[in-house]
C-alpha cells in the first residue's frame, strides 16, 4: 500500500510563474540568456515546503548560495570536457550526500547537478 502525498500543484504553479517573470525581465532587458541564467535561482523554492517558516527561511539562503556555487564550478569547468564531466560529477555526489544527510527532501541533490550542467552549458557556447 502506497502512502498518501500531498499534492504539489501549487508548488509547482508558484516556480513557473517565478521562471516566466525572470525570464520575462531577460527578454525585457534585450539579454534573455542573463534570464535564462537567473531562472535557475528559482529552484530554491522547491525545498523546504514542509518545514516551518524561519527554518524554511535559513534553508533556503544556504540552498540558494549552493545552487549559485554550483552554477559557478560548471562555468568555470566549461572550457574542458574532462574537467566538465569532473565537476559535474563531483557536484552531484556532494549534493546527494549532504541532502541525505541533511535530510532536505525532495527534489534533493537533482537541482544542483542541473545548475551544474547548465553553467556548463551556456558558458561552453560563450567558448
Amino acid at each position: 500500500m502506497l502512502r498518501p502525498s500531498p499534492g504539489r500543484w501549487p508548488l509547482a504553479a508558484r516556480v513557473a510563474v517565478s521562471t516566466a517573470i525572470t525570464a520575462g525581465v531577460g527578454w525585457a532587458a534585450g539579454d534573455i540568456g542573463a534570464g535564462l541564467i537567473a531562472t535557475l535561482g528559482v529552484f530554491t523554492a522547491d525545498y523546504g515546503t514542509d518545514r516551518p517558516y524561519a527554518n524554511r527561511g535559513i534553508q533556503s539562503a544556504i540552498i540558494a548560495l549552493a545552487l549559485a556555487a554550483a552554477v559557478t564550478v560548471g562555468a568555470w569547468a566549461s572550457a574542458f570536457t574532462l574537467l566538465a564531466v569532473a565537476a559535474v560529477s563531483v557536484v552531484a555526489v556532494l549534493a546527494v550526500w549532504l541532502c541525505a544527510a541533511l535530510r532536505v527532501g525532495p527534489p534533493g541533490g537533482y537541482m544542483f547537478v542541473v545548475v551544474c550542467a547548465a553553467g556548463i552549458g551556456v558558458s561552453a557556447s560563450h567558448l
